[in-house]
């Protein structure tokens, strides 16, 4: 799978694209999110977009602010977004039948307060299990200095995990299998801790949960949290209860002496600031029915200051080797996969898929 074989070619155009996601195979299309707050459908082989919600009287992009994540439940989509006062927001919208948003059944589930106006996170996914799983990054500045990513009273600096289905009495529910729930002086959302700024996450057709976490001045890292069968043959959900270490850890290298993470997953891949970029843009590990077919089992993702898309060759979820696909495309924020392919995004507008030459 040498560079040579591959290419990128623009498929569509939007301001400021974050995410693109796919709700079903029969859209025959998927769903792009400006960070402006602004989502489009978008249908396949094709240049029209259709704008299906507009919230930008709610939010204010500016830096890392905006609309960030988008995700599919149960019927419904869930936005993560940071709102007037920059604080961050996961918020429920009924679809139509035809998949229009209903902007007025718009129904807040969480706001999490953020302390700086970086590192927001932004990543939103439904897990194989139909819970959300958000990630949250440690609220910002530089170098943790609220020490929030190992701070089990803190959402910020983890991945957390709700079922998004309200009661009578609250928006959300705490799943009980939910590694805190009933542990004192820790919050029962958080599934995992000890991240900077999860801004993109996914998970494989194993169930794996890979998440991209920018780092601070030296190593960007990619982790993979595994899923683990017991005897019983039952499947522990990937990333329940894992540290993935920061801030004791940038990468797999001590950082911040004061604070401590003895179990803490080391990444897959780290790579250092460079000619390799300076900033993670994650990353999908290609299906086994994606039509990139000589890329499936691969775990791809880019770097917002390199460009290039590089692939990481896997067994399971050990490293085989990386190999650069494809050379500078500028400004990549995330690479994301539908049923359609593989698409990076690009804050120059452009949205490309990667192809096979």
């Amino acid at each position: 799978a040498a560079a040579t074989k591959f290419q990128a070619n623009i498929v569509v155009q939007v301001d400021q694209p974050v995410a693109l996601v796919e709700r079903q195979i029969t859209d025959n299309g998927a769903y792009i999110v400006s960070q402006q707050g602004r989502i489009y459908f978008w249908k396949y082989n094709s240049r029209t977009l259709a704008r299906v919600l507009d919230i930008t009287s709610l939010t204010a992009a500016k830096g890392e602010r905006g609309l960030l994540g988008l995700a599919f439940s149960k019927g419904f989509a869930y936005v993560n977004y940071t709102n007037k006062s920059g604080d961050t927001v996961i918020a429920e919208y009924a679809l139509t039948k035809t998949g229009e948003f209903n902007a007025k059944s718009r129904r807040e589930l969480l706001v999490i307060k953020q302390p700086y106006s970086n590192h927001n996170g932004g990543a939103i996914v439904t897990g194989p299990d139909n819970m959300l799983y958000i990630g949250t990054g440690d609220g910002g500045s530089g170098g943790d200095p609220d020490r929030t990513a190992q701070n089990l009273k803190s959402m910020l600096g983890k991945i957390l995990r709700i079922d998004p289905t309200a009661t009578s009495q609250k928006p959300y529910q705490i799943p009980k299998d939910n590694p805190y729930v009933g542990v004192s002086g820790a919050l029962p959302e958080i599934w995992s801790i000890g991240l900077r700024n999860p801004w993109r996450i996914s998970f494989d057709d194993l169930n794996n949960l890979w998440i991209a976490d920018v780092g601070q001045d030296k190593w960007e890292e990619i982790n993979v949290a595994t899923v683990t069968r017991s005897a019983s043959g039952t499947v522990s959900t990937a990333g329940r209860k894992s540290n993935f270490g920061w801030s004791a850890f940038e990468g797999s290298y001590k950082f911040n002496a004061d604070q401590s993470a003895p179990m803490a997953l080391k990444p897959i891949y780290e790579y250092k600031h460079g000619d390799d970029g300076c900033s993670v843009s994650g990353g999908v590990r290609v299906s086994a029915n994606n039509p990139l077919t000589a890329l499936r089992g691969w775990y791809l993702f880019s770097d917002y200051c390199s460009g290039a898309v590089t692939g990481l060759k896997l067994n399971g979820t050990t490293l085989l080797g990386r190999e650069k696909l494809v050379e500078k495309l500028g400004n990549v924020v995330a690479v994301q996969q539908t049923s359609n392919g593989i698409y990076v995004l690009s804050m120059n507008r452009n949205i490309y898929a990667i192809t096979a030459k």
